[in-house]
């Protein structure tokens, strides 16, 4: 279908106006109709006004609602009455009708007019179909260049994707999808439309039974003729095979390829060309065409691949890898070597690296001078025995010798030990939070060596467990354990780890593992909050993956809040949504001497409501996406930690919780909603 949404900014915006003095007017020396016997004399619903769009089989005009006071556009099949035509025409409107997406062009009424012609009505928006957008910026329209970059255009295939995904998720194929058959609104709304080629495949589980029952109505016989359009129909279409929604992968792959190259796939003059080269996949490679990554490339040709079982194996595969691009992952089109994935973390994670790198080098330096210092006491002591072997006279000399370099190498080891300890005290170090791995990892190596001279030294043992319990390998740490009291803290949480069976030697154990040991931590009462803050610290800087941390922070702030009553934590993730109540509710993280760690930010959380409690400290929301926040009876009194906060749109407070000078200081974008 050519553009059916061409821009009318100057009409419609007159005829708004006229719109709004008709409805709005008060002039009370005109006599006006009641709305009701306005609707009542409303005998023709459409009044027909200019043709503006056409497609093969039908054309768009522009009509105006007198029930609903709007415009709107309506199809209309282009051939005569009693045309066969018009079946395909109504199972198109019956089809559309179905989906129900903000992607998907809406359908409002399906009908026949005074002539028997079928006909349905849709919305009717300002703005230019894909196909017009392309077009001009491959004429280099220095307007439409600065309108439309490529992030942009990535960001409308990502609502395509959208929308079709959703398609195939109650089992309806397009099957001719084309920047023609996209339309882009004048302020980025994106809507797929014509589903003139749409299927249904398979059946559908709905809870609509109306739905369920015009499936039959809507499924029709398989045609031998080739449809769709050359360039972006898949090999299978062209071959008359059965579509499958990996025909639908194809052809966003095509839109893809167009969006980035500013060409299409295929660029033949004849039409059974066309066919023949998508047959056999003769498409040049988006690289070659355009300046662009070979990620992005890689993404674009295998959705254009001949063999269906060779693509993207569905939409949501596509949108995936396509998401991972953009976030500056390798994707998997690429099939990546170890070395090119590490060479992508370094580019995501440059700053870590090279800190990782600089640690790493005073680790081997400290070591490289610790083997050196060794080995010259090993090449010490091996003199010492050459010169008693010499001298009956001398061996005495020589064993005093060897003893004396033993005991040195013996002091070095013990003095590096306690350089590393030192340096890494993970219970007395303000540095803890930003590295506690490394340090960890170091003290760890440091008790290793005061053991290996004194195994029965009762302090290092204890250490030892608790840096073992930190670094969360459970499994090692009754070996330190003894019957040491200031070890009681942690049996409870090691017996409720002990109860899970999981893959051990992992940087970290699995999130229920990590929940059951928290809350044993918990348990034991909130003198255990030191190790349950580096527990937490450490979780946070190693974990790749919180899905489900909200039960995490729930365990962790009942153990900062060991007074909460009448606890409430009600997190739904659907609705991003995060509503805490009870009475002694003070804090929204953990916290310990060296600082705070705000833990909202580990969580999707849009929507907070913390009042009636206790709370004070908004710095606790650092880091969060929250859009809308209720403080309302809390005993917040500083607003400034809001200031850091650029997702925020709205708070809800009450009318005299804090002076007007204090809100004042809030930006302008942000929505104060009064309430009781």
């Amino acid at each position: 279908m050519s553009n059916i949404l061409e821009e009318q900014i100057s009409d419609e915006k007159i005829a708004l106006s006229d719109l709004y003095d008709d409805v709005f007017s008060d002039e009370s020396d005109v006599a006006e109709p009641s709305s009701l016997d306005y609707l009542s004399s409303q005998k023709d619903r459409y009044e027909i006004e200019d043709e503006i769009g056409h497609g093969g089989a039908k054309k768009i005009i522009r009509v105006y609602d007198t029930r609903a006071r709007r415009y709107l556009a309506m199809a209309i099949p282009r051939s005569k009455s009693g045309s066969s035509d018009h079946n395909s025409f109504i199972h198109e409107s019956w089809l559309t009708a179905q989906l129900d997406h903000p992607n998907i062009i809406k359908i409002h009424e399906v009908g026949v007019n005074k002539d028997h012609l079928p006909f349905f009505t849709m919305d009717l928006k300002n703005g230019h179909s894909l196909e017009q957008i392309l077009k001009c910026l491959a004429n280099k329209d220095a307007e439409y260049i600065e309108r439309f970059p490529l992030t942009k255009l990535l960001d409308f295939f990502i609502k395509i994707c959208d929308a079709i995904s959703y398609a195939h998720s109650i089992n309806i194929l397009h099957l001719d999808l084309k920047p023609a058959n996209i339309q882009i609104g004048q302020y980025g709304e994106v809507v797929v439309c014509d589903w003139g080629l749409a299927k249904i495949i398979g059946g559908r589980k709905s809870l609509n039974l109306n739905r369920d029952m015009l499936e039959l109505d809507l499924v029709e016989d398989e045609s031998p003729l080739i449809m769709g359009t050359p360039g972006y129909m898949a090999p299978e279409q062209v071959a008359g095979q059965a579509p499958t929604p990996l025909t639908d992968v194809y052809g966003l792959s095509a839109i893809l390829y167009h969006l980035v190259t500013l060409t299409p796939t295929i660029n033949t003059e004849g039409c059974t060309q066309a066919l023949e080269h998508t047959a056999v996949g003769k498409i040049q490679a988006a690289n070659e065409l355009a300046d662009i990554s070979d990620g992005l490339s890689s993404i674009i040709m295998k959705g254009l691949r001949v063999d269906p079982k060779e693509r993207y194996q569905s939409v949501l595969a596509l949108q995936n890898d396509l998401s991972k691009y953009l976030q500056g992952y390798v994707t998997k089109a690429e099939d990546p070597s170890v070395i090119k994935e590490a060479l992508f973390f370094y580019r995501r994670n440059k700053m870590i690296c090279l800190q990782a790198c600089f640690f790493v080098f005073l680790i081997v330096a400290s070591t490289m001078g610790f083997i050196a210092s060794l080995q010259q006491s090993w090449k010490s002591e091996q003199e010492a025995r050459i010169q008693a072997e010499e001298s009956a006279l001398k061996r005495k000399q020589a064993l005093d010798l060897y003893l004396k370099e033993k005991a040195q190498g013996a002091e070095v080891k013990n003095n590096f030990a306690d350089v590393l300890l030192w340096n890494y005290q993970i219970y007395n170090s303000k540095n803890f939070t930003e590295n506690p791995e490394t340090m960890l990892l170091n003290a760890l190596k440091g008790l290793e060596y005061k053991l290996e001279q004194n195994p029965n030294d009762s302090s290092s043992q204890m250490r030892m467990a608790l840096t073992l319990f930190i670094l969360q390998r459970y499994e090692q740490v009754p070996k330190f354990m003894g019957s040491q009291t200031e070890l009681k803290i942690i049996e409870g949480a090691l017996k409720y780890a002990a109860d899970f069976q999981y893959s051990k030697g992992h940087k970290n154990v699995p999130l229920p593992v990590f929940i059951s040991v928290i809350k044993g931590l918990r348990e034991f009462g909130y003198s255990s909050v030191a190790t349950a803050y580096r527990a937490i610290a450490y979780d946070i800087k190693t974990r790749d993956n919180f899905d489900n941390y909200e039960q995490v922070i729930e365990e962790a702030l009942k153990l900062w809040n060991d007074h909460w009553e009448n606890m409430v934590f009600d997190y739904n993730r659907e609705a991003q949504s995060l509503r805490i109540k009870g009475k002694n509710f003070l804090n929204l993280g953990i916290y310990d001497q060296f600082g705070q760690i705000p833990l909202l930010q580990y969580i999707p959380i849009q929507h907070l409501d913390i009042s009636d409690t206790d709370f004070e400290d908004l710095h606790y929301l650092a880091g969060s996406q929250i859009e809308t926040l209720d403080i309302r009876h809390t005993k917040v009194k500083d607003l400034s930690p809001l200031l850091k906060l650029p997702e925020l749109r709205r708070i809800i407070l009450t009318q005299v919780q804090f002076p007007q000078e204090a809100l004042e200081t809030l930006p302008k974008t942000i929505e104060l909603n009064f309430s009781k």
